[in-house]
């Protein structure tokens, strides 16, 4: 694989085979990872924080339904 420096930029490189630009920057590519990681976690945080909301808004669905019937046949 051939690598071509990219101008002004001192750790990225072009791919001569592909055209791929390639960063050789260790740290940013830790940063991303552990960025990427993060963004994973509060993406399954919200998904599980609107599942209860769902199941929630179920109960009180379910709830009314049954005070509507208690009230119905109370009266």
């Amino acid at each position: 694989m051939n690598k071509v420096k990219v101008k002004n930029e001192p750790h990225l490189y072009r791919d001569e085979v592909s055209n791929a630009i390639i960063n050789t920057n260790k740290q940013e590519y830790e940063s991303y990872l552990n960025n990427k990681k993060r963004r994973k976690v509060e993406n399954g945080r919200i998904d599980n924080i609107e599942k209860e909301l769902d199941d929630i808004k179920s109960n009180i669905n379910e709830i009314k339904n049954l005070l509507l019937e208690i009230s119905k046949n109370g009266s």
